[in-house]
């Protein structure tokens, strides 16, 4: 979020030189978006504790769940404004659903061969490796794609639930002003 902010605000002042600091900001959002939503996928770590119900770390998982899913799609709702800015809606919606692919394929990557953001300067060799195989044989890893898809529709989902209630607002406030108008 912290990125997309940066991005957005360095965007908003238009300035020539800041340009390369929006790229790399956005870079940086681009690594780092999937860890959002990805918190969706610590469900399976949770276990029965003596200690506390059950009930309560469930409650607790969910308000962080959603307090992530929720700074991850604002994030990008910032980013596709840049973009819708620079090239236009057509464009800001391709690059929103592709980063929403490649957010969901990084989940992938993360949850089931146990790669991190930072491996794409710790070790990218061998995380290029198993991205290649998973492109270069695509059979025996449908597994792989399977949850990309899966996933992919969950986030688009949720990302176009966040989009249209901010239109519905911007609706709402253009009726209301409409309706507070003074006619001529």
């Amino acid at each position: 979020m912290i990125f997309a902010l940066t991005a957005y605000n360095l965007h908003k002042g238009n300035a020539r030189r800041s340009w390369l600091m929006v790229t790399l900001s956005a870079l940086i959002w681009l690594l780092f978006m999937p860890n959002a939503p990805y918190i969706v996928t610590d469900i399976v770590n949770l276990s029965s504790q003596p200690d506390a119900p059950f009930w309560f770390d469930i409650v607790l998982f969910a308000a962080f769940e959603w307090a992530g899913v929720f700074l991850g799609l604002v994030s990008l709702f910032l980013m596709q404004e840049i973009v819708r800015k620079i090239a236009g809606r057509i464009a800001s919606w391709l690059f929103a659903l592709g980063v929403l692919g490649l957010s969901s394929f990084g989940i992938y990557l993360g949850r089931f061969l146990r790669w991190n953001s930072w491996d794409v300067f710790l070790n990218p060799r061998l995380l290029l490796g198993d991205i290649l195989a998973t492109l270069r044989y695509p059979m025996a890893h449908k597994e792989t794609y399977l949850f990309s898809l899966i996933f992919g529709f969950f986030i688009v989902t949720a990302y176009v639930m966040l989009v249209a209630m901010t239109n519905f607002r911007h609706e709402a406030q253009d009726t209301a002003q409409s309706y507070s108008a003074p006619d001529n």
